[in-house]
């Protein structure tokens, strides 16, 4: 996962706010995302803590889990969505049932601009409520929004901040004045855009969120460190995500055109190779299909990785899925080093996924994409048993399967020709012309399907 590459996607996801009127409704925006992260996933021995909020928590969580190294584990739960929209609830519950939580701290600002302030506070309420029901005692914390550049988007935040005081002080939630602890900064040097703030800037934020979460727990710094967690700690056998790279579970969610419905859907389930090309991909589909996108740095044998799948699924209808899981339950790789599952595990779970994706998937067309970091005689034996089993699979289910990495041994262009084929593949299965019809783009041109040629497996029903 690229720290630069997501804040790119999300900067360019959320709306550089101008000024705004305020509606009835708020819509949904061009792009809709969420990213949640688990700073030491499964450790128990430290509280953890739930920062909620935007791209401007997303951007601070980091610098928090550091001020926090010894006090808490950190994780986060960032979203586009207003508390308004109608799937906020939702994914508020899920994120609440994934871990035991000492204390959350949440926020909804920037992204509400287009509510109607009624309409928001009723739904802060609600919010509130949630929490207070499925957060199994947690102590809460409200963080006002920050100030922006723009003197009128500011008026705005401050009204947003008003409502939202009167109602922590009605229920008796502390809040954590972030922008009285921005507002007085220079906005040329600590901001980067109207919205959000640079690596100073963020760090002055998450020095303060930090020593408000101490407070709160009444927390002393102790001497647990990311390399001292116990294995007993650690997520169950036979879980992948076990130890993650860094000590850290990660997943993103994009809808683009997410108040669109004129064209099919295709959703993506994958890592962060296919994270790496989702935004090229969907400029790909532009005027033929919908993008959605689903990557995670959990396994197939994470019982998480279900009920978040189940609540992507859920969300939209989907004419095509091209899924894929393996990078992150290779051990052998090295550059994640992760812990490989067993095998008859890892299989059990994608046994469950297909079966999930059929159940829950409204028809949608399935495609596998197969995940085979090297190539050739030199594969690791772990490599070419999780790639026998999911032959195995996508086959006894009739199941298209391409292979997408033999691009990874052409260089440097492997990158667009990558996109250029799983654009291909997603339009071949939905009917609708590929790219390459009128195309400039050479390797657009030049792509075929990930599945391989007419009459192959690439056309089996499924």
């Amino acid at each position: 996962m690229r720290a630069s590459s997501v804040n790119a996607i999300l900067l360019a996801a959320f709306f550089i706010c101008s000024a705004v009127t305020l509606n009835a409704e708020r819509k949904r925006e061009g792009i809709e995302w969420i990213y949640t992260v688990c700073h030491n996933p499964g450790a128990t021995n430290l509280p953890r803590v739930l920062l909620i909020g935007d791209s401007i928590a997303n951007m601070c969580q980091e610098f928090v889990s550091e001020e926090l190294s010894g006090t808490a584990y950190v994780s986060t739960y960032t979203t586009s969505k207003s508390i308004t929209d109608r799937s906020y609830l939702k994914e508020l519950k899920l994120m609440l049932s994934e871990n035991d939580y000492a204390l959350i701290q949440f926020n909804n600002g920037l992204h509400c601009f287009g509510s109607d302030l009624k309409q928001w506070e009723q739904a802060l309420a609600g919010v509130i409520k949630l929490m207070r029901a499925e957060g199994k005692g947690a102590k809460i914390i409200w963080a006002s929004t920050t100030p922006t550049v723009s003197p009128d988007n500011t008026r705005l935040v401050k009204e947003f901040n008003a409502i939202a005081a009167r109602v922590m002080k009605e229920n008796n939630i502390p809040v954590n004045d972030l922008f009285a602890l921005m507002d007085p900064l220079d906005r040329n040097q600590y901001w980067t855009d109207n919205c959000h703030h640079s690596p100073e800037g963020r760090k002055i934020a998450a020095k303060q969120v930090a020593a408000v979460i101490r407070e709160n727990l009444g927390a002393k710094k102790i001497s647990a460190t990311v390399s001292n967690v116990p294995d007993s700690q650690a997520r169950p056998a036979g879980s992948a995500g076990d130890k993650s790279a860094g000590k850290m579970d990660w997943t993103k969610v994009f809808w683009y055109d997410a108040e669109k419905s004129n064209l099919p859907r295709a959703l993506i389930i994958g890592d962060s190779i296919y994270d790496d090309h989702q935004r090229d991909v969907n400029k790909a589909l532009a005027g033929r299909a919908h993008l959605s996108t689903f990557s995670t740095s959990r396994s197939f044998a994470d019982p998480l990785y279900a009920k978040e799948l189940k609540y992507i699924l859920d969300e939209y209808r989907y004419g095509v899925i091209l899924f894929n899981n393996g990078l992150h339950c290779n051990k052998a790789d090295p550059i994640w080093k992760t812990i490989l599952p067993d095998i008859p595990g890892w299989e059990a779970g994608l046994r469950g996924v297909i079966k999930l994706i059929r159940d829950e998937g409204k028809g949608a067309k399935i495609v596998w994409a197969g995940s085979v970091p090297w190539i050739g005689e030199d594969s690791p034996a772990e490599v070419r048993e999780l790639k026998a089993a999911a032959d195995r699979l996508t086959k006894e289910n009739n199941i298209p399967a391409g292979d997408p990495y033999p691009e990874m041994q052409n260089g440097p262009q492997y990158s667009e020709q990558l996109t250029a084929r799983i654009a291909a593949t997603i339009c071949g299965q939905l009917g609708v012309e590929t790219p390459s019809g009128k195309s400039t783009n050479a390797a657009l041109k030049a792509a075929g399907s990930l599945l391989g040629p007419a009459g192959s497996i690439g056309d089996a029903g499924n």
